[in-house]
């Protein structure tokens, strides 16, 4: 097999896809170029929960190989984050083949007090590994080293160092952390948000808030989705001025945010917090927010999201456009009950031009006398739709759901 370029990264998605390991751990192997083996080593990352143990051992042994002899640092940087999530396992099988004792039966302390000292080795690589490491066998007591790693000369030792102590949790490395979001190398820069954002304490996501303004679009794009955990609108400023960013990712992801504020905030404040970032949404144009809600409702994984991003939009839209009406007429067939009944709500207080054929023509798709046709049909009704093909003649009881906090009572999600 030639493990040229010819192919693409595509090719090398497919044999991932399809379970062709051996094939993927050829291209890590004798791949032409850094960014092939690169993209091979990330792809064997994603095997760390394979059923089957021999090849998981296999892929193991092939990426400790590469961060050991590999000629690319960007392919053992990435090798290493690949391992990483393999588990304790593997890191100890890496720290063997570097040191000079049996990590595989040493207890957790001893394995952390070796990579503290690996990261003053004069070798780049070594450094590098004890800070990956310190992500699973340090505690408290590696803060001090890992925050002084913070300025080693190798950016991927910072990065990984970062990383550490974003997964120990420890508050008190939350001013270091703030101080890599400048860092020079924009990969260390997303690392301390994250790290800030894993931490997550009010200390932590204060310090955050200035990176949701940094010029590297990703790092603000990290700092406005971890700033959703909040649950305070302290953050609020920042976020409804991300919402005229001019990445449209960025601006979906401050919709989410915005409304994660007043998901996570605590039961007895989060209806006085979702009618304040309701007003100040409508100190925006609707080309800035409605079009990102309209995504949210379709494509977010969280119904406590999806729901009130439909509340929101019955908030901020006078009356439906075309694209509006399609989104709420889709949301009909939810299987979240609650977001459901709210898209046939807001249909219906907001109207629009032509609502009342596209429900008809959705209506000829659903089984008749179904949930979602007798919402459907509720909202011909609340239309003054002919009443021969309205829900009065069903007789079914609607329940009428004007709010994300009707039915979903201390369950959010």
């Amino acid at each position: 097999m030639s493990f040229d370029d010819s192919h693409g990264e595509t090719f090398l998605y497919e044999l991932a896809r399809d379970g062709r390991t051996t094939e993927v751990i050829g291209y890590l192997k004798r791949g032409t170029s850094p960014a092939v083996r690169k993209r091979a080593a990330e792809l064997l990352g994603d095997f760390a929960d394979h059923p089957d143990e021999q090849r998981r051992d296999e892929i193991v042994q092939e990426l400790i190989a590469a961060i050991r002899h590999g000629d690319s640092e960007e392919v053992r940087s990435q090798a290493i984050d690949s391992l990483v999530r393999y588990g304790d396992d593997a890191i100890k099988r890496l720290i063997d083949r570097f040191s000079e004792f049996d990590a595989t039966g040493a207890p957790r302390w001893l394995i952390a007090e070796n990579l503290i000292e690996w990261l003053d080795d004069d070798r780049p690589e070594f450094r590098l590994v004890a800070a990956a490491g310190l992500e699973w066998f340090g505690d408290e007591g590696a803060l001090p080293a890992l925050v002084e790693a913070f300025t080693d000369p190798d950016p991927r030792v910072r990065r990984r160092a970062v990383r550490s102590c974003g997964a120990i949790g420890d508050d008190r490395v939350v001013e270091a952390l703030a101080d890599r979001l400048t860092d020079p190398d924009t990969r260390v820069e997303k690392e301390a948000a994250s790290a800030l954002g894993a931490i997550g304490t009010a200390k932590a996501l204060d310090a955050l808030i200035p990176a949701a303004r940094s010029g590297d679009a990703e790092v603000r794009q990290i700092a406005i989705d971890q700033l959703g955990q909040y649950g305070a609108l302290d953050p609020l400023p920042v976020l409804l001025s991300a919402l005229e960013d001019q990445s449209g990712p960025i601006r979906r992801t401050a919709v989410v945010a915005l409304i994660e504020l007043f998901v996570q905030a605590p039961s007895d404040q989060s209806h006085e917090m979702r009618s304040t970032v309701a007003d100040r949404l409508e100190t925006l144009s609707p080309t800035d927010v409605v079009p990102e809600l309209v995504d949210v409702v379709r494509e977010s994984g969280r119904w406590a999201i999806r729901r009130n991003a439909v509340w929101l939009l019955g908030q901020f839209v006078d009356e439906a456009d075309p694209e509006v009406q399609e989104c709420l007429i889709h949301a009909l067939d939810a299987e979240d009950e609650t977001t459901a009944q709210l898209a046939s709500t807001t249909l219906a207080e907001l109207g629009g031009d032509g609502l009342e054929k596209r429900v008809l023509l959705f209506l000829q798709t659903v089984e008749e006398g179904s949930a979602t046709w007798n919402r459907g049909q509720f909202v011909l009704d609340r239309l003054g739709t002919d009443p021969e093909i309205e829900l009065v003649s069903t007789g079914v009881d609607y329940t009428y759901v004007s709010d994300p906090e009707d039915y979903t009572g201390p369950d959010r999600d």
